[in-house]
């Protein structure tokens, strides 16, 4: 999964940036229909910003339709794009 670098000086919320970094891999194709996301755990370490706010992201991009959830499978790239995308 290829996330842009966070800027922690920035006035958009890390929550935001992160937001907007997999929404825009998704668009770009650099993201897939179905691909594994990295588990919350994982990815907020690699980033070293605190899991619950990972968690509150792709929590977030399920309801937008972004993502799908599978219990005890992880998150996945949704298989077709939101109406807003």
């Amino acid at each position: 999964m290829s996330i842009s670098v966070l800027e922690r000086q920035s006035d958009e919320s890390i929550q935001s940036q992160l937001r907007r970094s997999i929404i825009a891999a998704i668009h770009a194709g650099q993201m897939t229909p179905g691909q594994k996301l990295l588990p919350s755990r994982r990815l907020a370490e690699q980033l070293g910003i605190a899991r619950n706010t990972v968690t509150a992201v792709y929590e977030e991009l399920v309801a937008r339709g972004y993502l799908d959830a599978l219990p005890r499978q992880g998150y996945f790239v949704g298989r077709g794009l939101p109406a807003d995308a």
